[in-house]
């Protein structure tokens, strides 16, 4: 599940990326401007599901697009981009990014409702520690060393945060990911507003 990225956010993150030192950049794999968004829930392989019989397939995409359907309300969720960022430990980092900041309270309920959605149709609790609301620019290149990695961490920190560019969410949608040589691609499975 996931917010797209309007275009000022995207617009933001290729200027981000640009202010990074040549060889920096060099070390990311960026993710393409039409392909930024806010993730809300990762899902990893989810089943296709069936629907033979005119009913939901437990644990398949049908019946987690009928549970989102049942749990995300009305969306009307005002969010701003924050200081350009890392994952982790310098010498460990993976990715570069932009906080996301503004009604984190609201984002977290929505959350918390995918999560309740995602329980029922797949059976899956969250896994990850805590959300961290952010918009990916790019993960580092798997050969990178720590020193690299450090390199990039300490970059992408110095730069001064975007313009907020705040807008309001008003859709979430859930997205799949299709991988391949060029990296991954996203297509909207379907939308909730």
């Amino acid at each position: 599940m996931a917010v797209e990225a309007p275009g000022p956010w995207r617009n933001a993150a290729a200027d981000t990326l640009a202010a990074l030192p040549r060889d920096v950049r060099a070390l990311l794999r960026p993710v393409e401007p039409d392909m930024l968004h806010l993730t809300v829930r990762f899902l990893g392989e989810v089943d296709e599901g069936s629907v033979d019989d005119g009913s939901v397939d437990d644990g398949g995409v049908p019946a987690l697009v009928a549970a989102l359907g049942r749990h995300v309300p009305p969306l009307r969720v005002r969010l701003a981009l924050g200081a350009p960022d890392t994952f982790g430990p310098a010498a460990r980092t993976g990715s570069a990014m932009l906080r996301v900041e503004g009604d984190l309270v609201a984002l977290d309920a929505l959350v918390a409702r995918v999560d309740a959605a995602v329980r029922e149709a797949l059976g899956r609790p969250r896994t990850e520690e805590r959300y961290q609301p952010h918009l990916t620019l790019g993960r580092l290149r798997r050969s990178a060393t720590a020193a690299e990695r450090r390199s990039v961490a300490q970059a992408v920190r110095a730069l001064p945060p975007p313009p907020p560019a705040e807008f309001t969410a008003t859709r979430a949608v859930l997205m799949r990911s299709h991988l391949g040589p060029g990296g991954a691609r996203y297509r909207v499975e379907a939308a909730f507003a």
